[in-house]
């Protein structure tokens, strides 16, 4: 069993080497980027005939209808690709920030129970997240990632970069760096999932930062796909 997370911006080639892998194994996809129709053609990947299930998440309440644990029970997957896990949370997010707005309604990060914003006054139709509702926002995702990798042989996981850094404005007017802990904590529980980390700088061209059970630390550029194909155990074409 091997886990690996893809990170990158967009344009790097997460997709396309998410497919490229995928086309090898009986595999489930979740198309949450809705990107994959850019690639089928050219890797001759036609969903009719192919060992692949794309399935495209167009918004929280397709991937609750698509649950990974359901999911991978049925069709028994060798691989679980989700691409992306960034876009993902930006589908939670705004499933939670529209119930909020049209319940009036919000439901609290601890044992206090759910709030009555209307009862208060607040106009719930221009209300945002607070910040301590990002952890748990953070904890769903982590969750699904857990479940990716923990019903199939592999899993690929694609993820934007997170940029964890703030700037904190200091009471005597100057200014520091420091990390905001809910991002920080999500990394760190996505890391520790998976077994390899390729950082895509550039399109098709990747920076392993982890790679578990190598040695020797990878410190030369490398193919993504060919990378990866060779820890699934993949043959050459």
């Amino acid at each position: 069993m091997v886990r690996v997370l893809l990170l990158g911006s967009t344009g790097r080639g997460k997709t396309l080497t998410s497919l490229s892998i995928a086309k090898h194994f009986r595999t489930v996809y979740y198309d949450i980027d809705l990107g994959t129709d850019l690639w089928l053609k050219t890797l001759n990947i036609t969903e009719d005939n192919s060992k692949i299930k794309i399935l495209r998440i167009r918004d929280w309440e397709d991937y609750i209808k698509f649950d990974i644990k359901k999911v991978a029970k049925k069709n028994r997957p060798n691989l679980i690709v989700v691409d992306s896990i960034s876009e993902l949370f930006d589908k939670y997010k705004d499933y939670v920030q529209n119930y909020v707005r049209e319940t009036g309604r919000f439901p609290m990060p601890t044992a206090t129970g759910i709030v009555d914003l209307t009862k208060k006054g607040i106009n719930t139709e221009f209300i945002t997240l607070p910040m301590q509702m990002y952890s748990l926002l953070y904890d769903t995702i982590v969750n699904v990632v857990t479940n990716a990798t923990s019903y199939s042989d592999h899993t690929i996981i694609t993820m934007h970069p997170l940029e964890t850094r703030l700037v904190a404005q200091l009471g005597n007017g100057s200014s520091e760096i420091v990390h905001s802990s809910s991002k920080l904590n999500f990394l760190q529980s996505i890391y520790r999932k998976v077994d390899v980390i390729i950082k895509l700088p550039k399109p098709m061209q990747g920076q392993v930062i982890k790679a578990r059970g190598d040695l020797q630390p990878i410190d030369k550029p490398v193919d993504p796909i060919d990378f990866i194909k060779e820890k699934f155990g993949v043959g050459g074409e």
